[in-house]
């Protein structure tokens, strides 16, 4: 097979070369837009290259199939009549010499010393077919080999991975379906699948509307899915209300505040003492442990003097115990805690015993409501071992999803404490409350601090 590059100023431009050249036996490889002249891009103009093959020689075109033996073109006609005419042998050099004729040495159009305007001419007058005319197809798909094409292979990689997607979203199609009807009675379906859309863990959703159907209130034909999965999760979930009242020590109630790195403990501890301090009118004391990051203590210890509140920096379990009773006489201590990866073993023990000096009447878990959910299950269960009583979850305004929350609430039978939703101290913190809870699992936030 001959391979050969046309360019034209447009399609039919350099279809018409193809024609020309290769005749109607063609086969039109590959197309492709390009520029040519200019200077880096400027008054170039825009050009077609069409790339085309042949399987008949294009110096012996029609001499195989549409010529019969011992013709000639018709441009070659006047050569031949003004040339004496011979005797004609007889015999076997006689045939010989007929044969001949139609081989590429006898064929003007396709003499090495024709010059290309007698070849096109030789082409023209007897080796294109008629336009028409419908050429047989090649007997094995063998006769056309394949091109080595960085495009093609390019084009075949991207139907094959969108082949492969589109078999993965059938999988899950049947899967959830099956899930469905497997998890879920018919009138709960479409609650399942609001929940399930809204980024809760498709078991956690079934037990969220089995415990909700067996309970006092039980599911009602008459609200749409989208209010019936609402009502559900207020049923389930819980907020524990805000950190009031006096602990079980003599000066009021220690809270800890655990957490990953980076979920924003620090700036939380700064907004409920703001609150309780200028709002609230309670005094209150911070104690901080984060001695890992000074960019932490000097943030928090600012935010102290700005308040006018007591401090206490401690690097130790033992010295954390003996800073609180600095503190006994203030209404709530805040204890801010360096944030610690749930993968790691040896900070989550440190931890750990911390919790087990200062004993603390309530340990918030600290976690970012844009976190995954499996991160999110992971670090409940390591933080779990705390003795962790509440959640708090922040910056719920730079997520779009907050169905982890949810699962990770049912998961571990634990109380919302507040949501977090801004920068701003003291005013960007809620407290949870169970029916605002709901609406931002199915929701998202909105922006006007529902919780």
């Amino acid at each position: 097979m001959k391979l050969r590059r046309y360019q034209g100023k447009t399609y039919q431009e350099a279809l018409a070369q193809v024609r020309e050249d290769l005749g109607p036996d063609a086969v039109i490889l590959t197309t492709k837009e390009l520029t040519q002249g200019g200077l880096f891009g400027l008054f170039s103009r825009a050009a077609v290259e069409i790339v085309a093959a042949t399987d008949v020689p294009i110096g012996s075109r029609g001499t195989g199939r549409t010529r019969s033996r011992g013709a000639v073109s018709r441009d070659a006609a006047p050569k031949a009549a003004s040339t004496p005419a011979r005797p004609s042998p007889s015999g076997p050099r006689a045939r010989a010499g007929d044969e001949s004729a139609s081989s590429p040495q006898a064929d003007p159009a396709s003499s090495p010393q024709a010059d290309p305007a007698s070849q096109a001419r030789g082409m023209k007058a007897y080796s294109v077919p008629r336009l028409d005319r419908e050429e047989p197809a090649p007997s094995k798909a063998a006769d056309v080999p394949l091109v080595d094409d960085s495009r093609l292979r390019q084009m075949e990689e991207s139907l094959a991975d969108m082949r492969r997607a589109l078999e993965l979203v059938a999988s899950r199609d049947q899967e959830a379906a099956s899930l469905v009807r497997g998890r879920v009675s018919e009138g709960l379906v479409e609650p399942f699948k609001a929940l399930v859309r809204a980024g809760v863990d498709e078991a956690c959703a079934a037990r969220i509307l089995h415990e909700f159907a067996d309970g006092d209130g039980g599911p009602n034909g008459d609200l749409e899915p989208q209010a019936t999965a609402r009502t559900a999760l207020a049923q389930v979930l819980r907020a524990s209300g805000p950190i009031l009242g006096s602990g079980k020590q003599s000066g009021g109630k220690i809270v800890a505040m655990v957490g990953p790195t980076g979920v924003g403990k620090t700036t939380t501890i700064a907004k409920l003492a703001a609150q309780y301090a200028l709002i609230a009118d309670k005094k209150v004391g911070l104690l901080t442990v984060d001695t890992y990051r000074v960019a932490a203590v000097e943030q928090l210890r600012t935010f102290a003097e700005i308040m006018a509140l007591p401090i206490e920096v401690a690097s130790s379990p033992e010295e954390a115990r003996g800073k609180l009773s600095v503190l006994s006489s203030r209404d709530l201590v805040l204890v801010d805690t360096a944030g610690r990866s749930h993968n790691a073993e040896d900070r989550i023990e440190e931890l750990q015993r911390l919790m087990e000096a200062i004993e603390p009447d309530e340990i918030h878990l600290v976690l970012s409501a844009g976190t995954k959910p499996a991160d999110l299950t992971a670090a409940g269960r390591e933080f779990g071992r705390l003795g962790v009583n509440r959640l708090v979850f922040t910056k719920v305004d730079e997520t779009s999803e907050c169905g982890g929350m949810a699962t990770l609430a049912h998961e571990m039978g634990l109380p919302v404490s507040y949501i977090t939703h801004g920068q701003k101290v003291p005013e960007d913190i809620q407290v949870a409350e169970a029916d605002g809870l709901a609406s931002l699992v199915l929701e998202g936030y909105r922006g006007n601090g529902d919780a």
